[in-house]
């Protein structure tokens, strides 16, 4: 049974709000490269389930790969290439 259009509604701004608080936990170690609402929203669209439903369901990747290849999306994305001060020292 598929969820109604206000469960789908539920569940969407709670990954949101998961993404929010995700996003900001990686932008206060000072080591992310992008500003925190395009943090926020990377994460926000690879996490809901879709993105892994169509690669693994659907064109047959394993886990693992799927796992692996999202790490390295995050890292390239996220990650700064030089070392800066975390907030507040």
């Amino acid at each position: 049974m598929s969820p109604t259009r206000e469960q789908a509604r539920a569940a969407g701004f709670l990954c949101l709000l998961t993404a929010k608080k995700s996003a900001r936990a990686a932008v206060n170690t000072g080591q992310v490269a992008i500003p925190d609402d395009d943090c926020r929203d990377i994460l926000y669209a690879t996490t809901d389930g879709a993105l892994w439903h169509h690669l693994v369901v659907e064109r047959g990747w394993s886990d693992q790969r799927y796992a692996e290849w999202l790490a390295a999306r995050w890292t390239s994305q996220f990650v700064s290439r030089t070392p800066s001060r975390r907030r507040g020292r």
